[in-house]
């Protein structure tokens, strides 16, 4: 724990680390006694007193454990200490310094979960050496300008009106855009983007997701944005018996039903229904897309059209 590599097991952890994960589990949910701890699975049960020596290693690292005249163990929480191995933290160091070096947008987040290892794991893993982007990288920020415009409008609550290159149109077109926000997608940066202007018969439907290195111009306005966030698309859906057996329901989605031979009916929220889309068509024929009809209609149409290339083809 102090800089030193675990030995790994199955797992994946050392058995000394997966009894700290255990213990601060166990922490986390109530204060408890010692000999309640040594019940829960978290001592070595060649040895009792490892509870002692584990919570002191918690303590080492950070974490604030109190036990006053055989009171149990309380954790106080609050900026609680990243519990990670020496090769865990290397790979936030070396996430951190490239963001920070090719000015990533928020690259200070992960400077802030930096400072969260407990030093003696963080200085054993930046002892191994620390690997830089090329030089000619470095500093190199094409999208600075639409970033800063952006951000601004952003900042202050204002519309603004954005020229994008489509990638399947020859010429440029202008949307205005009332509440936005921006995230990380599959390495690309994306603008999730309410435009009131746009086609659509439903406010969700209006949610366009622009890639930042094709926008051409950001021209911020003085109207004020009447939204604070960009809306959701919200769809419903089954997956069949096949793909639930292979892969289990999608956790972060909402069950709406169960049927008798196993089929799951549920309901998902995206960015936009373009992002439903692909959701759906990487289950092939074991997802069915129920509502909304327009992206039932779309999804339709696109396996129509894959059809049709393998019948040619």
């Amino acid at each position: 724990m102090r800089g030193q590599r675990q030995a790994t097991g199955k797992k994946g952890l050392a058995e000394p680390l997966r009894r700290l994960f255990a213990l601060a589990v166990a922490l986390l949910e109530r204060p408890r006694r010692r000999e309640e701890l040594a019940l829960v699975g978290v001592a070595d049960p060649r040895d009792p007193s490892s509870v002692t020596r584990d919570i002191n290693a918690l303590r080492s690292l950070g974490w604030e454990i109190r036990s006053r005249g055989g009171r149990p163990y309380t954790l106080y929480t609050g900026n609680i200490p990243l519990l990670v191995d020496t090769g865990e933290a290397r790979a936030l160091l070396l996430m951190a310094e490239l963001a920070e070096q090719a000015g990533f947008p928020d690259h200070d987040v992960l400077r802030r979960l930096v400072a969260r290892i407990p030093a003696p794991i963080r200085s054993g893993a930046a002892a191994d050496g620390r690997v830089r982007i090329h030089p000619s990288l470095v500093g190199y920020r094409p999208h600075d300008a639409t970033l800063r415009l952006i951000r601004q409008s952003l900042a202050r609550g204002r519309r603004m009106r954005l020229v994008y290159g489509h990638p399947w149109h020859d010429e440029s077109r202008t949307y205005l855009v009332d509440a936005a926000e921006l995230s990380w997608i599959d390495g690309t940066l994306i603008l999730f983007a309410f435009c009131p202007e746009a086609p659509g018969a439903h406010d969700a439907q209006k949610t366009r997701e622009f890639r930042v290195d094709r926008i051409l111009a950001v021209q911020p306005t003085s109207l004020a944005c009447e939204r604070s966030f960009a809306p959701k698309f919200s769809f419903t859906y089954r997956i069949l018996p096949g793909l639930r057996r292979a892969f289990g329901a999608p956790g972060s989605h909402r069950l709406l039903a169960e049927a008798a031979d196993g089929t799951l009916t549920l309901r998902g929220v995206a960015n936009t229904e373009f992002r439903a889309q692909r959701y759906l068509l990487a289950f092939g024929p074991y997802a069915e897309a129920v509502a909304p009809e327009s992206l039932r209609s779309r999804l339709a149409r696109v396996s129509a059209e894959t059809a049709e290339i393998y019948r040619s083809g």
